[in-house]
């Protein structure tokens, strides 16, 4: 029995989620070098509500590094993205610039940790968000 060649996950699922906050972490991930996440909205409540979702790693279980800003959506109550993910090389010394959020829609080829999660930042007025983030893992 070896190591999965394909994993599908349910990285986030929240219904009528109203504010900002973090998933909880995924583990077993760092052994696939590309990542397609997959987001689907089903529902978005409230006058002009925003949501931005990242996507954060953690090499060493305790330092949290953004690998990206997946996406920024408006109102659109029904609406699905994918994301793509390559892992890449990286050095100790590239991750000090990556603490910070990546801007919205930007990816970046970093090597992650065996630990992923979704954290989430909501605005407007009463807004509201239903979506599943699902990852498919490709070894």
């Amino acid at each position: 029995v070896g190591v999965p060649m394909f994993k599908q996950v349910v990285l986030d699922s929240q219904t009528t989620v109203s504010g900002s906050g973090v998933g909880s972490w995924t583990t077993g991930l760092g052994y696939f070098r590309q990542i397609d996440a997959y987001v689907r909205f089903s529902a978005a409540g409230g006058t002009t509500p925003t949501i931005d979702l990242f996507i954060d790693t953690r090499l060493d279980g305790t330092n949290v590094f953004n690998l990206g800003h997946l996406l920024q959506e408006t109102t659109n109550a029904s609406a699905g993205r994918v994301v793509h993910l390559t892992k890449g090389a990286t050095t100790a010394a590239d991750y000090a610039s990556f603490e910070v959020d990546a801007g919205a829609g930007t990816i970046r080829s970093l090597a992650w940790g065996d630990d992923l999660r979704i954290r989430r930042a909501i605005a407007g007025t009463s807004p509201s968000y239903s979506y599943v983030v699902t990852l498919n893992c490709i070894a």
